[in-house]
């Protein structure tokens, strides 16, 4: 029963992500995403512990899977065959946010929330809950961020 849950836990996060392709940003440029849950305890999968917006930049602490993506085009974002570049078990990354960037959140098959404030999205990372937390960066700067569920 258990692994039941957690597949189709998953199977739901997965589909999900796959609304964000209707992002517009620059396609040519390297854009890379970082995949965590937010979670206070030990994950199977990559957790993020603490996740903090503070000023112009973000916090991650936990670890994380690292991956390219193409944004703006009819690849898809967020896959299950995705080619991870790097997988950490432990870390603190700081990102710088763009002055433009856009949080969403994401939940069941539905399509995107209206954009997050900065400020709705501060305070749902000061309570880790299990939900998948996704940012894409590009040169170190995080231009979007989801919270999924």
């Amino acid at each position: 029963m258990k692994k039941l849950i957690k597949l189709l836990f998953v199977f739901t996060l997965i589909s999900t992500m796959m609304i964000a392709l209707q992002t517009k940003v620059d396609a040519k440029a390297k854009y890379y995403v970082y995949e965590g849950a937010l979670a206070p305890y030990k994950y199977k999968t990559p957790h993020t512990v603490r996740a903090v917006l503070k000023k112009n930049k973000m916090t991650l602490k936990g670890s994380y899977v690292k991956y390219r993506c193409k944004i703006g085009n009819k690849k898809k974002l967020f896959t299950e065959g995705k080619k991870v570049k790097s997988y950490s078990k432990k870390f603190v990354k700081t990102f710088k946010l763009s002055k433009k960037v856009k949080y969403y959140g994401i939940g069941g098959d539905g399509p995107l929330r209206d954009p997050y404030t900065k400020k709705e999205f501060n305070n749902v990372l000061k309570h880790p809950n299990g939900l998948g937390l996704y940012i894409i960066v590009k040169n170190n700067v995080v231009v979007e961020a989801y919270l999924c569920s």
